[in-house]
């Protein structure tokens, strides 16, 4: 090694008779090179396009790689000045500006990182130590398959998730209770959606009208369904696939049921012997029944009820007895003062009423057969009001 003076401007070393190591007279170290680019208080050259600068124009540190010759690296530490600037080439490819902030592929991060393009993580993410996005395994509906865990995937005080759009709040997801709110922050259901107007739409796929129905299931099987159901997209089902259904209002819980066989009731929580069964009072503009005709083929036979100012009963007979025998029932049915007879003589004789009592009619006749019509009103039941207002 020799050592040598240039005087009072610097210091130098050489190597086999090579200067490798000038220190300058200001203090400047050059490695490689007698005068150090960039005005560098020290140097490391290899070539112009290969050297490592500290304290240059360039910055605290400024490293010279050998794809370029301008620098792949800035350290810098003065003013408001970028604190870290790397580059491909001429492009920035890692930022670190005054006051901390990151960016990858972005020159100018605004946030504490930015990313100009797409982050893989082979271990999700995290927030405040709460991890909330990651990629794992999950076999439930199929071997070999994955899925995406958005929210809080461990055991923390991060227990909900909220999406937003456009500054508003649109869901919560609450950890919690197992709940999802849309258009409310505290849903108190399963499924709660909040709004004025159209809440949820059902759409099907099918051109022209289709099925579209929600199902309602346990563990084992398909309980009951409602929605568009069968050929026609116009007709709406309401269906209980296991047994019947039943309607409740605010005051009267099994206002009506429907049997598993069709039977109606009303009032009527099971309804077992008729079609339709109503447990109080109904009223129609008109009554009648509708059968098949009893003699014309192709044809219906249609009657309508006898109708009064009252809730009415009637017994009617043929006999020649000197007393009609009312049903025994009647004395807990009818009121006694509303009974009236109608009696008719078969031939040219004559009958007629001579009294009403327990229960029974005493007829005076010669003897002759007769028709007769007992009628009533019902006393079991409230009178009935002829004239509503509306």
């Amino acid at each position: 090694m020799d050592v040598g003076n240039l005087g009072s401007s610097s210091l130098r070393f050489r190597f086999a008779g090579q200067e490798k190591v000038r220190i300058s007279s200001g203090g400047d170290v050059g490695i490689n090179t007698t005068s150090p680019q960039n005005n560098a208080h020290f140097q490391h050259y290899t070539s112009t396009a290969r050297h490592q600068s500290f304290q240059s124009t360039d910055g605290d540190l400024a490293i010279v790689s050998d794809n370029n010759s301008n620098p792949v690296v800035y350290v810098k530490g003065t003013g408001s000045a970028d604190l870290v600037n790397v580059f491909d080439n001429t492009n920035e490819v890692f930022t670190i500006i005054d006051g901390g902030n990151v960016g990858i592929n972005d020159s100018t991060p605004n946030e504490k990182l930015d990313v100009g393009g797409a982050i893989q993580a082979s271990q999700g993410y995290k927030t405040a130590g709460h991890p909330i996005l990651a990629y794992a395994s999950f076999t439930d509906i199929g071997s070999d398959n994955y899925a995406t865990r958005v929210g809080s995937t461990g055991t923390s005080t991060l227990r909900h998730t909220q999406i937003y759009g456009g500054g508003s709040h649109i869901a919560t997801f609450d950890g919690a209770n197992t709940r999802l709110g849309i258009n409310t922050t505290v849903p108190g259901a399963r499924l709660h959606v909040k709004g004025s107007g159209e809440i949820l739409r059902l759409e099907t796929t099918a051109s022209g009208g289709g099925q579209c129905y929600i199902d309602f299931d346990d563990e084992t099987a398909t309980r009951a369904s409602i929605g568009m159901r069968g050929s026609s997209s116009d007709t709406l089902t309401i269906a209980a696939l296991n047994a019947g259904l039943r309607f409740d209002t605010s005051g009267k819980t099994q206002a009506m049921n429907i049997a598993a066989d069709g039977k109606v009731g009303i009032n009527q929580a099971s309804p077992a012997t008729y079609q339709l069964e109503v447990v109080g009072s109904f009223a129609a503009t008109t009554k009648s029944f509708v059968i098949d005709h009893p003699t014309k083929e192709k044809h219906k036979l249609r009657y309508a009820c006898l109708e009064g100012p009252e809730n009415s009963v009637y017994v009617r007979g043929k006999t020649s007895d000197s007393v009609i025998e009312l049903p025994d029932y009647w004395t807990g049915l009818v009121h006694d003062d509303s009974i009236t007879v109608n009696v008719t003589p078969i031939g040219n004789h004559k009958v007629w009423v001579e009294s009403i009592n327990n229960n029974s009619i005493t007829i005076g006749s010669d003897g002759s057969e007769y028709f007769y019509t007992v009628f009533a009103e019902r006393k079991d039941v409230d009178k009935l009001e002829v004239e509503v207002a509306d």
